[in-house]
């Protein structure tokens, strides 16, 4: 059973490989939210939604997004393209919010956030990529410390005098930030929990989807 489905703090869950649909088209998002998703650009395949450079789907900028107090990020993905700097999440402007990367030219895991005031902090952890396998990456925060996991292991961890998230009205978008900075990957799932998950949680979610990716 998928029990990550039953988190009453999930606020954005997406199995990519559901939504067969096409540039302009939309979708509900598979949680308890039903956010409306649209996608611009991009190609359904059995194992998710692939991103070649200028795509995204973006999913609203409902409240339920903003997650001030506490954060979790997780997605599975394969990269199609080495050695390029990929967004994966982004809700930012100079007001708050957050964002998760993918340094392929530093082979780092980039987590950013915002908090009220836009002043930001980041942490980054070490990755090995490949653009055969998938990847399972996660971010977390808490209030007080900033963490960053792949496949199930914690990577890197930074004490943060920010203690909150600032929230936007600006939408949560997947695939593509705020700098230019476009994904050229596909996307098989995306999580998104307003409250810090435990290594325990991130590693259940990692053993009960880590098959179920086509």
């Amino acid at each position: 059973m998928d029990n990550f489905r039953y988190d009453p703090y999930l606020r954005l869950y997406i199995d990519f490989s559901k939504h067969d649909v096409q540039t302009g088209e939309s979708f509900m998002s598979d949680d308890a939210h039903g956010h409306l998703c649209t996608a611009t650009g991009g190609a359904w395949r059995l194992d998710g939604r692939a991103f070649d450079g200028d795509d995204l789907v973006s999913c609203g900028a409902d409240s339920s997004l903003d997650c001030n107090s506490g954060i979790t990020l997780l997605s599975w993905v394969k990269v199609d393209a080495l050695g390029v700097y990929e967004a994966l999440f982004d809700k930012r402007d100079g007001s708050g919010g957050y964002s998760l990367r993918l340094r392929g030219d530093t082979n780092e895991l980039d987590f950013e956030l915002r908090d009220s005031g836009g002043t930001y902090d980041f942490v980054r952890g070490n990755i090995s990529l490949t653009n055969t396998d998938y990847f399972f990456c996660g971010a977390t925060f808490d209030g007080d410390v900033m963490k960053v996991f792949a496949n199930g292991v914690e990577i890197a961890s930074k004490d943060t005098p920010r203690t909150n998230i600032g929230t936007n009205a600006k939408a949560l978008r997947i695939g593509r930030g705020p700098d230019n900075f476009w994904a050229e990957m596909t996307v098989s799932k995306a999580w998104i929990y307003s409250r810090p998950y435990s290594i325990l949680e991130i590693q259940d979610v990692y053993e009960q989807t880590r098959g179920k990716r086509q």
